[in-house]
C-alpha cells in the first residue's frame, strides 16, 4: 500500500510540473552559407563551429587556417 501511494504521488507530482524546452541555436556559420550567393567566398571569425552543415550551392569556405568546424563526426 505504500509502495502504491508512493507512485501515485510520484506520477502525480511529474503530472503537474512545467514543460522544459530545449531550443536549438542554428549555427552562425550556417546563417553565412545561407546569406551567400552562389561562388561567394566566406570568410568566418576565426574559431570553432560546432555542428552539421547544409551547402546547397557552389562556395569557398576561407577559414585562414584559423577556422575549425566540428560536425561531431
Amino acid at each position: 500500500m505504500i509502495r502504491f501511494s508512493f507512485l501515485l504521488l510520484l506520477s502525480l507530482g511529474t503530472a503537474f510540473s512545467p514543460a522544459l524546452w530545449a531550443t536549438v541555436e542554428e549555427n552562425p556559420l550556417q546563417k553565412l552559407i545561407d546569406a551567400a550567393k552562389p561562388n561567394a567566398i566566406i570568410q568566418p571569425e576565426p574559431g570553432t563551429y560546432t555542428g552539421s552543415l547544409t551547402i546547397d550551392k557552389p562556395l569557398t569556405l576561407d577559414g585562414q587556417g584559423k577556422v575549425t568546424i566540428d560536425a561531431g563526426g
